[in-house]
């Protein structure tokens, strides 16, 4: 996937408040998730998700306001109300196998949640990755993922946050120590 397959996201070089957009890490059926740089702390590295659920809206180009479509407005309004929200709550949870919200930013007619950005593999492409290489993940492989990121998942429902779209593209596995 490159950011030109992708003619709704925003550009690389894009600035949302002090964040500068890179490149585009993945997208979904209600937002983008962008790679950003903090334009002033030079090695502060971010992942920004974007309310952006496809077909429901236009993008002015020249500023990349986001515009809902008329037989969508009061769905796109109550959606971004939603991720608001939640991205309120996201910012009170402290869990290891949850992602930290550093931040969240209203503007160009959408919301921005700001998190730290991790390098890792989603859990679907680590399954591809070790189904290629003949090694299947046992059940003792799958538990060390599932049962923390199940943990992290009680904890963010505890908080009144819905994940909405839990699946193995989903969960992200650290490359650093393992964790989700």
């Amino acid at each position: 996937m490159t950011d030109n397959d992708l003619p709704f996201a925003l550009p690389p070089g894009f600035v949302i408040d002090k964040y500068r957009i890179e490149r585009v890490l993945g997208y979904g059926g209600f937002s983008v998730v962008y790679e950003a740089a903090h334009t002033r702390l030079t090695n502060r590295r971010v992942a920004i998700k974007e309310y952006l659920p496809q077909n429901w809206f236009t993008r002015d180009g020249a500023t990349m306001r986001v515009r809902p479509l008329s037989e969508y407005g009061a769905d796109y309004e109550a959606g971004l109300r939603r991720f608001l929200d939640e991205a309120n709550h996201l910012a009170d949870i402290d869990h290891p196998n949850v992602i930290d919200c550093l931040d969240y930013l209203e503007g160009n007619g959408t919301a921005y949640l700001v998190m730290n950005h991790e390098s890792g593999l989603s859990l679907n492409e680590l399954l591809r990755m070790r189904e290629g290489r003949g090694e299947p993940f046992d059940e003792e492989d799958i538990m060390k993922i599932v049962m923390p990121a199940l943990d992290g998942l009680a904890t963010a429902h505890d908080r009144d946050v819905l994940h909405r779209d839990l699946k193995p593209d989903n969960i992200f596995v650290r490359r650093a120590d393992g964790r989700c």
